[in-house]
């Protein structure tokens, strides 16, 4: 298991085209980024590395790939390493969501709040997801800014209210802002809708 949640973006791996359009999500993805990313999944990030450094001498430039590496290394602790191929990947490839939440989630570790949040609301413009805005709240949070790690949660959850993960940081931020009967009130009504599978126990 990876050492935090992170949020994958797979695609089917059989079809690049999608309706007879190219599937942005499958394009510069090298022979080879399937083998990696499920190294990478499996927990196996050294060996993942490995394949991706040969990856990377043959396409220096390709974004997904340093991001890859790039989440490899956040896996192994080597937040500066992790970060310098971050800013590869970005610079080849603006846009790229990986990049830009491994980058925040480096600076997280490094307890930079402000550049975690930075980078994560660079994800948030490309992604415009619950994950996104769960790490948003978080951020804030550990900053200290209760106004806007309520904001953020909030959000998140319109987007998606049974986001297990951001249901759990929403109870645990009222707890601990002392509105208990508050966080057990919010918890409830997520298990008065959620089905058995997704309940917290």
């Amino acid at each position: 298991m990876a050492r935090t949640l992170k949020e994958r973006y797979k695609q089917p791996k059989a079809k690049i085209e999608l309706h007879g359009k190219v599937d942005p999500e499958l394009v510069g993805r090298p022979l080879g980024f399937d083998e990696a990313e499920t190294l990478n999944e499996a927990d196996k990030f050294q060996k993942s590395i490995q394949i991706l450094n040969k990856l990377l001498k043959i396409h220096p430039t390709n974004s997904k790939s340093l991001a890859l590496k790039a989440d490899n290394l956040w896996n192994l602790y080597k937040n500066k390493e992790s970060i310098i191929e971050c800013k590869k990947a970005i610079k080849f490839d603006p846009r790229n969501p990986d990049a830009w939440h491994i980058l925040a989630l480096n600076y997280e570790d490094l307890e930079d709040y402000t550049q975690a949040i930075s980078a994560i609301k660079k994800f948030v413009k490309i992604k415009n997801n619950a994950h996104g805005y769960y790490h948003l709240g978080v951020f804030y949070d550990k900053k200290g800014d209760v106004r806007k790690a309520r904001k953020f949660f909030d959000i998140g959850l319109k987007k998606d209210p049974d986001y297990v993960d951001l249901v759990i940081a929403k109870a645990e931020f009222l707890s601990k802002n002392n509105q208990k009967k508050n966080a057990i009130k919010f918890i409830d009504q997520y298990l008065s809708r959620a089905k058995p599978a997704e309940k917290i126990y």
